[in-house]
């Protein structure tokens, strides 16, 4: 699914791609610039209430996240962090 709207513990949310495998989910969100230390943190949190909203939805399924950013690398949060 591409730009997913959703309402979780009374927040909005619009998740970039949702991408559905049989044994998994992956939340994929695009960012049109490469990863800074200044705003890391931020969209970590923002993965993980996307994250969250998924398990809700989607009981005993895996979610995994990630960023991809403008060059096209894609950056996992610490297992601590997100997942």
């Amino acid at each position: 699914h591409n730009e997913l709207e959703l309402v979780h513990n009374g927040e909005w949310m619009r998740i970039d791609r949702l991408v559905m495998f049989e044994d998994a989910l992956w939340v994929l969100d695009y960012k049109r610039s490469l990863l800074d230390q200044q705003h890391t943190a931020t969209y970590w949190q923002q993965l993980a209430r996307y994250r969250a909203a998924c398990l809700a939805l989607f009981p005993g399924k895996p979610v995994h996240t990630a960023l991809i950013t403008v060059d096209g690398q894609l950056h996992r949060p610490e297992p601590s962090e997100s997942d």
